[in-house]
């Protein structure tokens, strides 16, 4: 009796389990495509001005409070991102002016919600971010 009892649970629990883990290893593999189609590149496509760039990190107080840095293709700006949920900041990197944040919709974005957070609006239930 103990063991049919383990297994009806096991079996219950699998089933509860299993759609979460499925939504989450497909989002994963479609991600997984986002650097072959333009976004998420290994890095940008143009000579990026390091030194300014460095400069620009060390002095802007907004960018010593970003957990993310993306540096986009042109080269000419950069991204901060402050944690899930956050409003990313664009920078340029030569002045440090504030530049308009583009909207970035499409699919990526919501597989990144969906993989990241479940679409919850809540702090990443799969990818743990450090700060510091």
């Amino acid at each position: 009796m103990t063991t049919e009892f383990l297994l009806r649970l096991h079996r219950w629990i699998a089933l509860v389990l299993v759609p979460l883990l499925a939504v989450i290893l497909l989002s994963g593999g479609l991600l997984a495509l986002e650097p072959m189609l333009g976004r998420g590149e290994a890095g940008p496509r143009a000579v990026v001005d390091v030194a300014a760039l460095t400069t620009l990190l060390q002095r802007s107080p907004v960018a010593q409070q970003a957990g993310e840095v993306e540096v986009e293709p042109d080269g000419t700006a950069v991204t901060l991102g402050f944690g899930h949920g956050a409003a990313e900041v664009r920078l340029a990197i030569t002045t440090g002016v504030v530049l308009p944040n583009p909207g970035r919709g499409g699919l990526f974005p919501v597989l990144h919600d969906l993989h990241e957070g479940l679409l919850l609006d809540a702090k990443p239930v799969v990818i743990a971010r450090q700060s510091g």
